[in-house]
């Protein structure tokens, strides 16, 4: 009787490790080729696979705030990205396509925002982060597009530049508003 015990055991274990240990390894390569993926920029092998990683982690549920707090973090890479490039080679040819990108995620970010919109008639702390988060996220882009349109006049770079910055501030603009609703109606509740 104990060797048909001993014998079933091995059995659950083998089927275990056999289902348990390749999932093991999927979800440990697939982390580590996450973050190596998530440095590549717009022009390199990886960059297909961020983009593909970022798509599959804005499908997981993380609440309205949730969303637009991952798509700030992805706007942020972006950013980084675009400079990073910028500062190594004024004249890279990806440029046009990481501006591109800068203006398809403020784009996603407009929308995360507008969906966590009914958060912000009763906001927490959570919200007046996500805002306070994006103006200074917005700030400090600014400035850098505010050079390269200076230094890049009349280029196609300079375009897409005046357009991110458009959205930017479109965006801001809806953001503080959205802050404007939330504080004036803390005014009427405390009243």
């Amino acid at each position: 009787m104990q060797k048909i015990r001993a014998y079933i055991a091995s059995i659950n274990f083998k089927t275990a490790a056999l289902v348990f240990v390749p999932l093991f390894i999927i979800f440990v390569g697939g982390y580590f080729i996450d973050r190596s993926a998530d440095q590549a920029e717009p022009g390199s092998s990886l960059y297909g696979l961020d983009r593909t990683f970022e798509t599959v982690r804005r499908t997981l549920p993380k609440g309205a705030v949730g969303d637009a707090r991952f798509e700030i973090e992805v706007q942020e890479e972006r950013f980084i990205e675009f400079k990073s490039m910028y500062s190594r080679n004024p004249d890279d040819p990806n440029l046009l396509e990481a501006a591109k990108e800068l203006q398809t995620q403020q784009d996603r970010l407009w929308t995360a925002f507008d969906n966590a919109k009914d958060r912000y008639y009763a906001p927490q702390e959570n919200e007046y982060w996500l805002a306070g988060r994006y103006e200074g996220m917005m700030n400090v882009h600014m400035l850098v597009f505010d050079e390269i349109r200076r230094d890049r006049k009349d280029t196609e770079l300079a375009d897409q530049v005046r357009l991110a910055t458009q959205k930017y501030r479109a965006t801001g603009n809806y953001v503080s508003e959205l802050m404007q609703q939330a504080t004036s109606l803390e005014g009427e509740d405390n009243t």
